[in-house]
């Protein structure tokens, strides 16, 4: 009985640091939204997020040992950080959270399966590649049926769908190359800095003495630790706990937190195709992550 309790445990445990994964993940959208209708500049909010990231994890760099000066590194941190970075937040400056919830978190599976059949010569279920029709449909129901839902601009979408595709690239990168997901983080905040801030300092548009220093607060707090950091270490706790297909599944519902959240937080109006767009991608994520193989799935209880 003993050992049949502590199995439930450590499964509702699992499915706690699944759900406030979940949660932090959607809540990205709802803060990288406030930060493109900030008077923040994006190049102000990828500063802050790489900066403040960089201070949490150096004293991780007396524990970890990490190479930061090779070249699968820096490609890595160029490709998944700073273009990941400067693509993302330019659409969040010109396109609706509650249509980048669908766009962002639902094309990345998609980028993923298409990098890994390219790079690492992947066979993909059909199954997958059914859900992948499914949220490709979805994305092009969002754009493409009524020009009246699309409140966003043509630049804003496709920034949007570019930092999707560099994401899913970055990801097969750090399968391909099997980079752990600490050093990952750690590698990919202190490069991005070093790459990005001398720029940012002497060329970029800047507007942070300008912008109010809760809006400043929170893009450090969240872009800098939560969506990191935090969301990191209870993404790998929760597949440890649960296993990649449970937590693969539990991912499926962060277009539908983060949509239902930016309606409710931002006012955003919501058009017959946009609902439909959830649907389809909804059902495409679902049959995508199942079974979800994942870079964190030989990890064990500790």
């Amino acid at each position: 009985m003993a050992k049949h309790t502590y199995s439930l445990s450590r499964r509702h445990r699992g499915y706690v640091y699944g759900m406030l994964a979940v949660l932090i993940w959607s809540g990205f959208i709802l803060a990288s939204r406030q930060g493109g209708l900030s008077q923040l500049t994006p190049y102000d909010v990828i500063a802050i997020r790489y900066s403040v990231c960089a201070v949490l994890v150096s004293p991780l760099l007396f524990y970890i040992r990490i190479d930061l000066f090779t070249a699968r590194t820096w490609a890595a941190s160029l490709v998944g950080a700073l273009l990941y970075a400067l693509f993302t937040f330019h659409g969040f400056q010109h396109v609706p959270a509650s249509q980048a919830a669908i766009l962002l978190p639902g094309l990345i599976p998609v980028f993923v399966t298409m990098a890994s059949v390219f790079l690492l010569k992947e066979s993909i279920a059909p199954l997958k590649w059914m859900g992948i029709a499914l949220i490709t449909l979805s994305a092009a129901v969002l754009l493409g049926l009524n020009s009246k839902a699309l409140t966003g601009t043509a630049f804003g979408y496709g920034a949007i769908i570019m930092g999707a595709l560099c994401w899913g690239v970055y990801s097969t990168l750090i399968k391909k190359w099997k980079i752990e997901p600490w050093p990952a983080v750690i590698s990919l905040a202190i490069t991005t800095c070093i790459m990005y801030l001398p720029v940012y300092l002497i060329w970029l548009p800047k507007n942070l003495a300008h912008t109010p220093w809760p809006d400043i607060l929170l893009q450090g707090i969240y872009q800098g630790f939560l969506a990191t950091m935090v969301q990191m270490w209870l993404y790998v706790r929760a597949v440890q706990l649960i296993g990649a297909q449970n937590m693969g599944a539990l991912m499926v519902l962060v277009p539908i937190f983060a949509g239902a959240a930016s309606i409710l937080v931002f006012n955003e109006p919501v058009h017959f195709n946009v609902i439909i767009a959830y649907l389809l991608a909804f059902f495409g994520l679902y049959l995508q992550q199942k079974p979800q193989p994942t870079f964190v799935s030989h990890y064990k209880e500790t």
